[in-house]
């Protein structure tokens, strides 16, 4: 009876050894085939659902997306630079510092409600979305169609 019940006991680390490393081949598998390259990729920033920017994620440039008083168009500077005005209506003045640089997307200051959006990036590692309870949103697309790396 001791013996059956060894057998067992060694049956069932057996199986679940098994199991751990099934989990691990395909957890691997999923990373292998799931490899993105992200300098094959652009940044888009979105700001209440229009898309305001794109970028190549290789550039070297700093952002300020910032609302008028009348809180009916934004600005964005590119460097410094005035490049595009924008009819959006915001419900009070907004304001981000938005960083590309060594593959790397950062907002460096933003005056919305928790600031959680100054906590996230994204890199060759975190290519999940920046989402900002403002209205902004920073992604990976895929250059050639525009889809979202991560869903």
């Amino acid at each position: 009876v001791k013996n059956n019940y060894m057998k067992r006991k060694l049956i069932l680390k057996v199986d679940h050894l098994i199991i751990i490393v099934i989990a691990l081949v395909l957890v691997c598998l999923l990373f292998i085939y799931n490899d993105v390259n992200i300098n094959e990729s652009n940044i888009q920033i979105i700001f209440k659902n229009e898309l305001i920017i794109e970028e190549n994620i290789e550039a070297e440039n700093r952002y300020l997306i910032e609302s008028n008083d009348e809180f009916n168009k934004i600005s964005i500077y590119k460097n410094g630079i005035l490049i595009n005005e924008i009819n959006i209506f915001t419900d009070r003045y907004i304001s981000y510092e938005i960083l590309i640089s060594n593959n790397k997307v950062k907002v460096l200051k933003a005056n919305c409600i928790n600031k959680d959006c100054m906590n996230m990036y994204i890199d060759y590692y975190h290519l999940f979305p920046i989402i900002c309870v403002d209205g902004l949103i920073i992604k990976v697309v895929d250059k050639e169609n525009g889809v979202d790396i991560v869903s």
